[in-house]
């Protein structure tokens, strides 16, 4: 496994070599006069030096890569890496540029993900492109020494920033920062921003200084898979998600096709036979349900809901797949019963349930969408038109979009996601839908047969496949020719009913 890559790059004054002419004779005349050395030229700028990392699983091996020119004198590095759970090959590649494909290294204030001061000047870039897959838990430690005499960047304003080529979206990413000081060394330390580096990836890095502080970039989420077999089980995979993650554990269950996380990372999940189950945090793949009590009069389970802030922050809702709502209030134990319940005039199977940023509660209901205000009481404030040739399941919010699965019609046989603009009315109608559209990334199809949706604190839509077995990651923007930025495929058998985002 690798823990982290230490990379220290260490900073050297030019040094001239010039040899002058010579005026001693040679140790043995021959009568032919000695020439006059050539001057040896002091070297320019080297533009980048690469070099390659043998990586070992028992020890920790180094590799020396440079020079590379910049703030007037050579850059040389050195790159460690302690024991891997494979060895692999890091082709490292140093550059005074910016690497292609990447984007601009711009001052992005909005989300904390990008980068937030400006203006921003990079000292030195690089990129590491692995030979096999690498799942890195932490991020490299960094280490700057400036020549003596020269004038380094205020230390308290130089980070660390990846592009993570899975990611586009997101764009660089400050993940380290800011430096410690010892003499004319600066450090950035490792963090545990998880990371995996897929075979044949570049990812890029680069040393920024700023004049204003910057909102370093943390993955404080997990994914949480639910699968409807037996066995089944919960899944839980660190952010960002890749095509080869792997997942940390399992808690063991069956039939599960609901999951949802609290605030505080306590987690619920729903099976096929009328049952949540419910566990403390912090989770692990010992951990046993500290409550289990009945989906209220319902016989199965649709979609868990733990609204994130407000006067029910963290209590537990639930559809039904029937035509009901119920809302559960912590703590959960064996004998816990449904404080309220709702049911939509007209429904028959509510699947799909979510809560935008004011807590309107949106259902999703075969062809039809209800919205309630709180305290969700009758009449909805909102119901849609009925649309033809649609089974609507399950649903998230990002911004101000709704996202609907549909996992089969005669229009899209793979299936589809309906993308409605809010606030929803009753004359709402999709404004646009993602369908089966192709990728690199097996197996062919980016939706197939969708069933589940969540979101993350970033924006980025995750869809779960039945069709496919898989998980497909998409970064807004948001269109109808959105192609994934990560799948992760899963092994038969697994039914993918269920996901969530949470601690």
């Amino acid at each position: 496994m690798l823990r982290r890559l230490l990379i220290v790059i260490a900073l050297a004054s030019v040094v001239t070599a010039c040899n002058g002419g010579s005026t001693a004779p040679p140790p043995f005349f021959t009568g032919v006069a000695a020439p006059t050395p050539t001057p040896t030229p002091t070297p320019g700028p080297i533009g980048s030096a690469s070099g390659t990392l043998t990586t070992s699983t028992t020890n920790t091996t180094s590799t020396s890569v440079g020079p590379v020119g910049a703030f007037g004198a050579p850059l040389n590095s050195t790159i460690s890496c302690p024991p891997t759970n494979v060895v692999a090959h890091l082709a490292i590649n140093f550059t005074s540029t910016q690497p292609g494909g990447t984007p601009t290294l711009a001052a992005m204030k909005r989300r904390p993900r990008n980068i937030g001061g400006g203006p921003l000047t990079p000292i030195v870039w690089f990129t590491v492109t692995p030979d096999a897959n690498v799942n890195c838990p932490n991020l490299p430690t960094f280490s700057v020494t400036f020549p003596a005499g020269s004038t380094p960047p205020a230390a308290g304003t130089t980070y660390v920033a990846v592009y993570d080529p899975h990611n586009p979206g997101a764009g660089w990413n400050a993940i380290s920062g800011p430096a410690a000081v010892s003499g004319n060394t600066y450090t950035w330390p490792t963090s545990s921003f998880p990371l995996t580096l897929q075979n044949g990836v570049t990812y890029s890095f680069v040393v920024v200084t700023t004049s204003t502080i910057v909102s370093l970039f943390t993955w404080s989420q997990h994914l949480y898979v639910a699968n409807d077999n037996t066995p089944g089980g919960i899944q839980q995979f660190n952010l960002p998600l890749s095509p080869i993650s792997t997942p940390n554990f399992t808690i063991a269950g069956n039939d599960l096709v609901a999951v949802g996380v609290d605030t505080n990372g306590n987690l619920c999940t729903g099976d096929f036979h009328h049952k949540i189950f419910c566990f403390t945090a912090p989770l692990s793949g010992f951990s046993t349900p500290n409550a289990t009590f009945n989906n209220g009069t319902a016989g199965n389970v649709g979609q868990l809901m733990f609204p994130a802030s407000g006067p029910q922050m963290n209590q537990l809702w639930s559809a039904s797949v029937g035509t009901e709502i119920d809302r559960f209030v912590p703590p959960f134990s064996n004998a816990t019963t449904a404080a309220q319940q709702t049911f939509p005039t007209g429904a028959s199977q509510l699947v799909g349930l979510a809560f935008d940023s004011s807590l309107n509660m949106y259902l999703s209901d075969v062809n039809k969408l209800y919205v309630y205000a709180p305290p969700y009481n009758n009449p909805p404030s909102v119901v849609t038109p009925a649309l033809s040739d649609t089974s609507y399941r399950k649903e998230t919010i990002i911004g101000s979009q709704l996202f609907v699965s549909m996992p089969i019609s005669t229009p899209q046989p793979l299936g589809r996601v309906d993308v409605y603009n809010l606030p929803l009315t009753n004359a709402s109608v999709p404004a646009f839908t993602m369908i089966g559209t192709a990728c690199p990334c097996p197996p062919g199809n980016a939706i197939n047969i969708p069933e589940a949706l969540t979101s993350d604190q970033f924006g980025n839509l995750y869809v779960g496949n039945l069709g496919a077995r898989s998980i497909t990651v998409y970064a807004p923007p948001f269109s109808a020719s959105s192609l994934p930025t990560a799948q992760l495929q899963f092994p038969s058998p697994y039914a993918i009913f269920g996901i969530a985002v949470g601690k």
